[in-house]
């Protein structure tokens, strides 16, 4: 496929972010947000009260023993599980359609009441606001690697960034100069506008995919329900981040309850709604379309954001992608000695993103400064983390001439 330039004379960068760009920022990974949000549910006097913090406590200790593992009971599965069980009931009079198809095999196994389970995913949701939007205000550290990444990625690349993160540790970096959709001022926030999303296709941007905590909904009667919209002030958006209306319907009866931002198991379902809609079909096009894959920090759980990576590296295996993670052990050490206990992320990196480590020599990891070229020669993993990587420009420069050259 013949690479198009912007009118600039630029590249596209594809630029795909996820928790562990984050974490040595001081947002929690996924075991330390759930020590945190366990603290938070006890302190909620309405979720203690309707019964939501009992209900928590019930489902998260079923799980760690179902998984024998605390670390696999993560919050992410806590939320899915209450969710869901919140959704088994069968309304008296509804229709067929808003009747839960599954209620006559599983909804009489539910003992947990809906209010309770939904306090419970709404008390969970306010403490990620809180957390995120503290650490957004004093990060752990300076914002200034960052901002020198991009300013070195802009150079040559107009860079797209897509991230699966709540914070804006990319719009302060970036000083809020890349697009985001959200472009109609309205007194204290910004509307999303689908038609100037897709015009501005060739300018940097940055798109948050599963919400940001500057999301919340609109003011009833100003906007359509369920609208989201921006607001510079975290704390406005944190008490607009709560929706009491109707949810998100499903085909099997279900709905979706409504949220700006989007956690839990079941992220493609929530992806219906606007502006995550735009988000998730532009990224297939963005895939596509890049002159450069950065994946930064991905663990590549989100299987419905792989499935556009994977089909992109398929058709144009010749373009090339950096992946940017944090093994904690020597990378010769464990790809040349212990392939068969490979785990989920590694045998995503082969099977989805096409990059292959196993078959590198010994002699070739981390031989580019840091950085391990693949076997193929296209792509090239750095193992030491996101904040190694920022401050190594001159091994980042060095691998993508590498990896770039045709």
């Amino acid at each position: 496929m013949m690479r198009v330039m912007n009118k600039n004379g630029k590249q596209r960068a594809l630029v795909v972010m996820g928790a562990g760009a984050s974490v040595e920022l001081g947002i929690p990974a996924t075991i330390g947000f759930g020590n945190l949000i366990d603290d938070a549910i006890k302190a909620d006097k309405y979720c203690a009260h309707v019964g939501g913090t009992e209900v928590y406590f019930d489902i998260r200790d079923k799980l760690r023993t179902y998984y024998a593992s605390e670390a696999e009971a993560h919050f992410e599965r806590i939320y899915h599980v209450m969710h869901e069980l919140s959704q088994l009931r069968a309304k008296q009079g509804a229709v067929p359609k808003f009747l839960p198809v599954m209620y006559p095999f599983l909804g009489t196994a539910v003992t947990h009441p809906e209010q309770a389970l939904k306090a419970a995913c709404s008390a969970m949701l306010d403490f990620i606001y809180a957390k995120v939007s503290e650490v957004c205000d004093n990060p752990a550290l300076p914002l200034n690697p960052l901002s020198a990444f991009f300013e070195v990625l802009e150079q040559q690349y107009v860079p797209r960034v897509y991230t699966t993160n709540y914070d804006d540790f990319v719009a302060q970096a970036t000083q809020g100069r890349y697009f985001t959709g959200f472009t109609q001022r309205h007194g204290d926030h910004s509307d999303f506008d689908g038609k100037a999303f897709w015009a501005e296709w060739g300018k940097p941007a940055l798109f948050h995919l599963h919400g940001s905590v500057h999301m919340g909904f609109s003011v009833p009667g100003e906007h359509q329900i369920g609208d989201i919209v921006w607001f510079d002030d975290k704390a406005v958006a944190r008490r607009q981040a709560r929706f009491n209306g109707s949810g998100v319907d499903r085909m099997d009866g279900t709905h979706v309850e409504r949220g700006a931002i989007i956690t839990g198991l079941d992220k493609l379902g929530r992806l219906q709604q606007s502006p995550y809609a735009f988000y998730y079909s532009a990224l297939n096009r963005e895939a596509m379309e890049a002159d450069l894959i950065l994946v930064l920090g991905s663990g590549l759980a989100d299987l419905h954001l792989n499935t556009f990576l994977k089909a992109a590296r398929r058709a144009r295996p010749d373009v090339p992608i950096l992946y940017v993670g944090y093994w904690g052990r020597e990378a010769l050490d464990f790809y040349s000695t212990i392939h068969f206990e490979l785990e989920d992320r590694d045998i995503a990196l082969f099977h989805e993103l096409g990059i292959d480590l196993v078959n590198v020599a010994e002699a070739r990891f981390k031989a580019d400064d840091g950085w391990t070229v693949d076997a193929r020669g296209k792509a090239a993993v750095w193992a030491d983390g996101f904040q190694s990587f920022l401050l190594a420009p001159e091994a980042f420069t060095k691998v993508l001439l590498k990896v770039a050259a045709t």
